[in-house]
């Protein structure tokens, strides 16, 4: 920026300013402030003081009341475009707010609704987050028999906010877990109707054992598994669909679903997974007892073919964490009957501590 003589100059990093009286060499000037002294500074610390712009002495700059959600910038532009004419503050203010309201429905960013899992040593937390620029009416249910749903939460969320919907103690995720949820948005201003979002979201066991499902990310400190909200899917078909595949029906009976392959991958590496809806299809009715027994008698089978196989050197047992029951168990039979294998806590990264590791062959 030029300086000239008598240019009126405010301190950049620093309290007062005044008018440059003279200059020293090229890159200092000395300033006269009110007090009549002259300081010498540099001019890179300085800034033309422009409040004696002469437009701002003949037209009175507008009142904008505190908070208020209107463009500055814009509205001293309008000002000084129309300072030979009777400016309308209100009017301004009313096309101002029309046009952003055009803008907001015009380039609205894409909308992000997550159930967001939490997971801690004691429990599972369920989060609904709003990653949107609408405040939202939320419905959030768990699926309990075919299309009776249980009430979570219900309530109001504000854009760009999230809310704990309900905590689950940890054992109380060994089976897939279903939740309908249904959202209405609205803003305070003017705004078209955008379809409801409706969607189901199925959470499985396995999930919330792999800690790489379990990310950083913008919504929280710690990280979280989030579960993207379908918009797409209509209710009554997610419902249909959910009863079929998902859900127990009243008898308890699941349809036939595909199995893991039995075998080692190719690095030799066999995966069992003990969760008992894994297992059997019908378990309603049975006691905790039975459902160890038939657990362990899937792990007794699984190790025994495991040793006579020639491919399997390694054999991991998905047991969970819920009450360690199930993996107290399955290690005090490693030690009692194989105890010439070595076993130990499966990759935590893909597990968590959920999951034992027998080591075969080398």
């Amino acid at each position: 920026m030029k300086f000239k003589l008598g240019d009126k100059v405010k301190f950049l990093n620093d309290i007062g300013g005044g008018v440059i009286v003279s200059f020293q060499g090229k890159n200092i000037a000395l300033v006269k402030g009110e007090d009549e002294f002259e300081t010498p500074v540099l001019l890179t610390e300085l800034v033309l003081d422009d409040s004696t712009d002469k437009f701002f002495d003949e037209v009175e700059t507008p009142e904008i009341e505190e908070n208020e959600d209107i463009d500055i910038d814009l509205l001293i532009d309008n000002v000084r475009k129309e300072r030979e004419e009777e400016f309308d503050i209100d009017s301004f203010k009313e096309k101002y707010r029309e046009n952003k309201a055009k803008e907001e429905l015009n380039q609205r960013k894409e909308d992000k609704l997550f159930l967001a899992i939490e997971k801690t040593e004691q429990s599972i937390n369920l989060y609904l987050v709003n990653d949107t620029d609408w405040d939202i009416v939320f419905h959030i249910s768990e699926f309990i028999n075919n299309d009776k749903v249980d009430l979570l939460q219900a309530g109001l969320l504000d854009s760009g906010k999230n809310e704990l919907i309900c905590t689950y103690k940890k054992d109380e995720f060994n089976e897939v877990m279903s939740f309908g949820v249904q959202i209405l948005s609205h803003k305070q201003n003017k705004y078209k109707l955008i379809p409801p979002v409706i969607g189901v979201i199925k959470i499985k066991p396995l999930q919330i054992l792999k800690e790489n499902n379990f990310r950083d990310n913008p919504y929280f400190p710690n990280e979280i598994m989030l579960c993207r909200i379908n918009k797409d899917e209509n209710f009554e078909e997610a419902i249909n669909k959910l009863s079929t595949k998902h859900v127990e029906n009243e008898s308890g009976e699941r349809p036939q679903k595909a199995k893991i392959k039995p075998g080692p991958n190719k690095d030799g590496i066999e995966e069992i997974d003990l969760h008992i809806e894994n297992i059997i299809d019908n378990y309603v009715g049975m006691s905790n007892k039975e459902i160890l027994d038939v657990q362990m008698g899937r792990f007794e089978t699984s190790i025994k073919g495991a040793i006579l196989s020639k491919n399997t050197k390694k054999i991991v047992f998905i047991h969970g964490v819920g009450n360690g029951r199930l993996k107290h168990e399955l290690r005090r039979k490693l030690d009692k009957d194989y105890s010439k294998y070595n076993y130990q806590d499966a990759s935590f990264k893909q597990y968590g501590y959920g999951a034992t590791m027998v080591i075969l062959k080398k």
